[in-house]
């Protein structure tokens, strides 16, 4: 299964996720939780195991890869409080 705690914990702490939805709910849990928060989805969200590689070493190894980690990071630590992954309120 996916991560539910975990990812949730993570995109607080501003680590970006790599997740691949597939057919279960249970899989897609982190992809609702990346949709959810900052806007991140639209580079985190991957197709198929192939892009999930290619996101991932292309993160590690370029620095316009890891430029676009630190954005990242820095989108989820601005809405961390506007975002609707952690809008309690709303909840």
């Amino acid at each position: 299964y996916n991560g539910h705690g975990t990812a949730t914990d993570a995109l607080w702490a501003a680590v970006p996720l790599l997740t691949l939805p597939v057919r279960k709910m249970a899989s897609r849990a982190a992809a609702s939780f990346v949709h959810a928060s900052a806007g991140q989805g639209r580079v985190t969200l991957v197709r198929d195991r192939e892009d999930y590689v290619s996101v991932a070493a292309r993160m590690g190894r370029s620095s316009k890869g890891r430029e676009t980690l630190e954005a990242l990071r820095a989108a989820l630590l601005r809405g961390r409080h506007e975002s609707a992954m952690f809008d309690t309120r709303r909840w």
